[in-house]
């Protein structure tokens, strides 16, 4: 109803001739796009779900350890809720000293850090946006993404640092099930501060709608296989493992 015929030398659209009840009509008769609906049975508490994809992968274990980089809300779009709920523990890193101290209420069983994770030990200035999950060390992403989402720069803090490194070696025992990392731009960064060589989570989340192709490409090198990608998060599993499964293993957990 967009096309246009010409009149008299005068471009004119069709649809000036059609009745407006006709498009309310259409309207009426064309289905509207209906959210995705889950029910809170399923206990998932990721933004779009992904919590549900790691738990089928890992076989809806009962008891895991997990490491969740940019924690941010113990509760809001956490990857990990679900498996805390479950009986699991972890451990949560967030720079954002307020969201930090709703970790130490809401995960007890946790190992909660007030860090940023980068390179090296040291400290950088993490910038907060008005919208948490935009908060970032990165000052342009954090910017550029307020600007989609209405978002705008509230406080500058700044915050120690350490890197995956001394993480695995000061704080885990263990093998870890699922690492998650979500840090607004500074996701590249983070990864290659560990050693990969040593640290292999099985599952391992990242955000990858900033640096998409670098991000499939470093875990790729890695051997990792990328698993699922919904254009925001990607799920890597580590290929060397002997767990390691493509789809055949998989089940769907209700609990």
């Amino acid at each position: 109803m967009g096309r246009e015929i010409k009149l008299f030398n005068r471009k004119i659209k069709i649809a000036s001739f059609i009745p407006k009840f006709i498009f309310k009509v259409q309207h009426m008769l064309i289905p509207k796009v209906q959210p995705v609906f889950v029910h809170p049975k399923l206990n998932s508490f990721s933004q779009y779900q992904e919590d549900l994809i790691i738990d089928s992968l890992l076989i809806c274990k009962s008891k895991g350890f997990y490491i969740d980089i940019g924690a941010n809300d113990p509760d809001l779009l956490s990857n990990t809720k679900r498996f805390y709920l479950k009986g699991w523990s972890g451990i949560n890193i967030e720079p954002n000293p307020n969201l930090y101290n709703k970790l130490l209420l809401n995960r007890p069983n946790d190992i909660n850090l007030n860090y940023g994770v980068s390179s090296t030990r040291g400290k950088l200035t993490f910038y907060v946006m008005s919208a948490d999950t935009l908060s970032s060390f990165d000052k342009n992403a954090a910017i550029e993404s307020g600007k989609l989402h209405g978002a705008t720069l509230v406080n500058e803090v700044t915050v120690n640092t350490l890197s995956l490194i001394d993480v695995f070696n000061n704080y885990v025992q263990g093998h870890v099930d699922f690492m998650s990392v979500d840090t607004e731009g500074y996701d590249l960064i983070v990864l290659n501060s560990n050693d990969w060589t040593k640290f292999r989570p099985y599952a391992v989340m990242v955000e990858v709608n900033q640096n998409d192709s670098e991000i499939v490409r470093f875990m790729e090198e890695k051997d990792y296989l990328l698993i699922f990608n919904n254009h925001t998060n990607g799920i890597f599993i580590d290929s060397r493992a002997d767990a390691c499964r493509t789809g055949a293993d998989v089940a769907v957990c209700l609990d």
